[in-house]
């Protein structure tokens, strides 16, 4: 028996979740962002590739550790396919430069990993940090998160708060999640 055949897609709706197409180049801005995360690697401390995630073996980077600093997490972008913590350390200079350090994570990438794995991972880096940031001199009592596009939409599967009871993250843990121009209704997709 044969499957049924896919449903059509609605010209409209691939429009409207095109990210790459929402830009005149994603090629020129993609290189643009490796250029400033290039940089940040060689201007800012870094401690590179801490696990944080032995099940899948997920790492992070962080940047401009030091005594006393709050810490955001950075979620980078791919629309949960593509995209690496090496590409994303353009987000770490400007809070950096402001007292603030920056732990960019990288996650298994779909359809290798099913949306509620890489969900888990995210959830994962932050209580890493919450329980192994202090080590790194860090104020962990606050974690704060960030990300863009699927990293917007990650950011924001921090935000429910069974998953931090479940994980022993006492209660005002998280602190600011900061999601940009994420995917939030996948409903569609």
């Amino acid at each position: 028996m044969n499957p049924p055949p896919a449903p059509e897609l609605d010209p409209q709706l691939d429009r409207d979740y095109d990210a790459r197409g929402s830009v005149a180049s994603f090629e020129d801005e993609y290189a643009a962002l490796v250029a400033l995360s290039e940089a940040a690697r060689r201007d800012i401390p870094v401690l590179r590739d801490l696990v944080f995630d032995p099940a899948s073996g997920m790492a992070l980077d962080l940047y401009g550790a030091a005594p006393g600093r709050p810490v955001m997490l950075w979620i980078h972008g791919g629309y949960w396919r593509a995209g690496n913590k090496a590409d994303n350390g353009f987000a770490a200079p400007g809070l950096v430069a402001h007292g603030v350090a920056v732990a960019v994570m990288d996650y298994s990438l779909s359809p290798d990993a099913p949306l509620a794995e890489i969900v888990r991972q995210v959830r994962q880096a932050v209580v890493w940090l919450a329980q192994n940031g202090a080590a790194q001199g860090l104020d962990t009592r606050r974690i704060h998160v960030g990300g863009s596009s699927a990293g917007g939409h990650l950011a924001a599967m921090t935000l429910p708060t069974g998953w931090q009871t479940e994980a022993g993250l006492e209660a005002g843990r998280l602190g600011a999640v900061l999601a940009l121009s994420g995917l939030y209704d996948l409903e569609p997709l």
